[in-house]
């Protein structure tokens, strides 16, 4: 029997479209090379709202000596109301800290609001001077580049930079005022046990570096 011999058409390969990102596999993920440079240029578009980041900062401090001030309340509270039996005195101790819980909740929560408000303005800056400098592009570029990475400096890239305007900077100012003033009130109320804890600090920091290393890839 003549067995009949089946050729099948060649697999043709899809072409590459514009902007497919032909080079996926060699796509490095990129990295401000001069931090500094860059922060500097960020903050450039803060400098019109100097006035409103002073208010937003006035009030970081405001709220975390009133937040510090609480516990302080209570421990003279228990001291010499609760263990004296001076019921009047601890109800003048309770509205003074609920006074002072709520002045603590109003300025954090207005320091939000202002920082908001300032980071979207200067994110709608920052989005029109991107959109500018994107028209001034050639279309080679466009043809070069992948889409999705656009897309992505577009979108999540400035997401992540509004999110680090209105959070990160107020909470990472907030928590320095607050450690600064806990270290300050532990070693007015104990000097001792601040002096101990103020030399764990070190040890700490080592121990937390060794993690961070030993966790990274």
């Amino acid at each position: 029997m003549n067995r009949e011999r089946t050729t099948q058409p060649p697999i043709r390969q899809p072409l590459a479209m514009p902007g497919s990102g032909r080079r996926f596999r060699d796509t490095k993920i990129e990295t401000a090379k001069e931090i500094r440079n860059t922060a500097w240029r960020l903050l450039s578009y803060l400098r019109p709202y100097r006035l409103m980041l002073s208010c937003v900062f006035i009030m970081a401090l405001i709220g975390t000596l009133l937040l510090l001030l609480g516990p302080l309340l209570l421990g003279v509270a228990v001291d010499r109301f609760i263990i004296g039996h001076d019921i009047a005195g601890l109800l003048r101790m309770i509205f003074l800290m609920l006074g002072v819980y709520f002045g603590s909740w109003l300025t954090q929560t207005g320091q939000s609001l202002l920082m908001a408000r300032v980071s979207q303005r200067a994110m709608r800056e920052l989005r029109r001077h991107l959109f500018a400098h994107l028209q001034t592009l050639s279309l080679r570029f466009f043809d070069r580049d992948r889409h999705g990475e656009l897309m992505s400096r577009l979108t999540n890239d400035m997401d992540a930079i509004s999110v680090l305007l209105a959070q990160n900077v107020t909470a990472f100012f907030s928590g320095l005022l607050s450690l600064v003033g806990i270290l300050v009130a532990m070693l007015i109320l104990n000097p001792p046990v601040d002096i101990r804890i103020d030399g764990c600090l070190p040890v700490d920091d080592r121990n937390s570096r060794v993690y961070r290393q030993a966790d990274s890839p």
